[in-house]
């Protein structure tokens, strides 16, 4: 073999990262894979379906009818604005972070064979995983402004705008979070695929979507209720449309919390990424 050609091949090894280091530059570079991954799943997941991305709308508008009409008769509530809009205003945001973290754990598992065939950044599966839900999120905020305009809800389109944002900001950390520490710990123990339902189930009941954070008079149970980021992603949904005054020490302890929680997932998915191909 020419000496040139010897000189001009370069080897790689791949090690354990160290648990800090993050190569942001190497994500960047494989960023046609993580579209046309976030492609592929949206194509498969309304394939061959009568009704589509219409199902994106649906699933939280039978959520909010019948929350509407069963649990409206259980507590007596003033709102502010019409009940279905309160609740709609939650589950447009749980349904993102519920579907995403879902979709993100099962992630790895699911794309098993590509994963040992060539070498990419794994942090891609994941991530292509939740923009998927990202997709459905946007076509239920259109329904979500359709309600506001059928219910005559009076809103500040800046004050919308501004804690709309910061909503989607928390929401998308808890949810990158939260699936990339399942999708790591889904690589060595493959019952956390069967945990997930039954934890995001208990989660919804202690996240305020169907009632304000205004009927808890505890400031210690208010205070647990903080650490939960989807609690206060919610009470800026809520704050958006002008129903429920700001309460800044509780957004400011579930932003910390979501921050936390994504920079843990990052942390430990990053430690398990290197045993993806071995364990799978």
């Amino acid at each position: 073999m020419p000496q040139d050609m010897i000189n001009a091949m370069t080897e790689y090894e791949i090690g354990y990262p160290n648990w800090w280091r993050f190569n942001v530059h190497e994500w960047w570079q494989y960023r046609e894979l993580f579209w046309f991954l976030a492609w592929r799943d949206i194509k498969v997941k309304y394939k061959q379906t009568l009704l589509g991305i219409v199902w994106a709308i649906l699933q939280p508008l039978a959520l909010m009818v019948l929350i509407s009409i069963f649990w409206k008769r259980v507590i007596n509530i003033d709102t502010g604005i019409p009940y279905p809009v309160f609740v709609y205003s939650g589950l447009i945001f749980w349904g993102l972070f519920s579907s995403g973290v879902t979709n993100a754990s099962d992630s790895m598992i699911a794309n098993g064979n590509v994963i040992k065939k060539v070498y990419f950044p794994r942090i891609i599966i994941p991530s292509a995983a939740i923009l998927v839900s990202l997709l459905d999120f946007i076509v239920t905020v259109i329904f979500y402004i359709v309600l506001l305009v059928y219910y005559d809800v009076k809103i500040d389109i800046l004050t919308f705008l501004l804690f709309s944002a910061a909503c989607l900001v928390i929401t998308m950390l808890a949810t990158l979070g939260f699936g990339l520490l399942l999708a790591a710990a889904n690589i060595h123990y493959r019952d956390v695929r069967y945990a997930i339902p039954f934890l995001l189930q208990l989660l919804f009941f202690v996240t305020p979507i169907i009632f304000p954070i205004a009927v808890i008079e505890s400031k210690a149970f208010s205070f647990i209720l903080s650490l939960n980021p989807m609690a206060t992603a919610i009470h800026f949904a809520r704050t958006a449309i002008s129903i429920e005054m700001i309460d800044w020490s509780f957004a400011a302890a579930g932003l910390v919390s979501s921050i936390l929680i994504f920079v843990g997932g990052l942390v430990l998915f990053n430690k398990n990424e290197i045993d993806c191909a071995d364990i799978l």
